[in-house]
This record gives structure tokens, sequence and C-alpha cells, in this order.
């Protein structure tokens, strides 16, 4: 099997960057700091625990992803950077576009679908659902919510 390329959680600007990252089981993950300044990034997840401390000269080794779940990822010095990896047992996965579209591409058969996103949860949570794929299959699934999107950061604390 040929090696692949680890996937990427940045930090830029105080944020991590892809805000969600999805990944296949097995998946070794790079940290990169971007930012002129520490990042101690952490998992408390179950899925995956881990802690690094991040410095702009420092580059940590990739972590591995081995079991599929959600992993939340934080930063103790700047307790707002939140970020996810969702760590997918299947080789079938996407991730949604701004319009909120993704394509993927399945071979013929059964399949179970699971929608994930870190806002829609609880009562707003979509049930795993059964899809039989055939030529020229096409699913969508309409979100009974409104998801907003949170790209501003106004940080009353100065750049610490």
């Amino acid at each position: 099997m040929p090696h692949q390329k680890p996937a990427v959680m940045n930090q830029i600007d105080k944020q991590f960057e892809p805000h969600v990252l999805v990944v296949k089981a097995g998946t070794e993950v790079t940290f990169p700091n971007a930012d002129n300044l520490f990042h101690h990034v952490y998992s408390f997840s179950p899925t995956k625990q881990f802690e690094l401390k991040l410095y702009k000269e420092f580059t940590a080794e990739p972590l591995r992803f081995e079991n599929a779940g959600i992993v939340d990822i934080g930063c103790n010095i700047h307790d707002w950077m939140l970020g996810y990896i969702v760590v997918s047992d299947s080789p079938y996965f996407g991730k949604t576009n701004t319009e909120g579209q993704s394509l993927v591409s399945l071979p013929h058969g059964e399949y179970t679908v699971r929608f994930w996103h870190p806002e829609v949860e609880g009562e707003k949570a979509l049930p795993p659902q059964s899809i039989s794929v055939s030529t020229d299959t096409q699913v969508t699934w309409a979100l009974n919510t409104t998801i907003s999107l949170d790209d501003e950061f106004d940080s009353a604390f100065g750049d610490y």
C-alpha cells in the first residue's frame, strides 16, 4: 500500500483550519502552527486523546487517528479555538462545501449514510439513513434547522 500524505489541521489567525477535518481511520494528521505565537493543542475525546505544545519553530510528529468517531480539539492558551476531526471507518465520506453540497462516488450497493455537524445535535440530529446505490443515484437531505456561519472572531483579550 503506498504511503499516504498526512492530513493537515493548521492553526491560522488563532483558529483551526479547517474547522472540520474528515479523515479515514488510520490516517496521520499534522498540526502545523502558522501563527507567530504558541498553541497548546489538545483533545480529551474518547476517540483520540493527545496534547501538543506547538511553537512556530517546532514541528510535531504526525498523529495517527485509528478509531472512528468525533475528535473535539482545543487550545489551552486560546480557549475560543475549537475544531473537529471526524474519523470515518468507511473509505466513502465527504465534507460539504459552502453551498452545503458534497459529492461522493459510491459503487453499486447498500449503504448507511450518517450526517454530522457540530451545531446539529440532539433533537436536530439526522438519524442514519439506508440507501441503495445504482446508476446515477442522487441523495438529498434537508435539515429542519438553520446553521449559523460564525466567520467573525472578535477577541476582547488581544494577542495572547
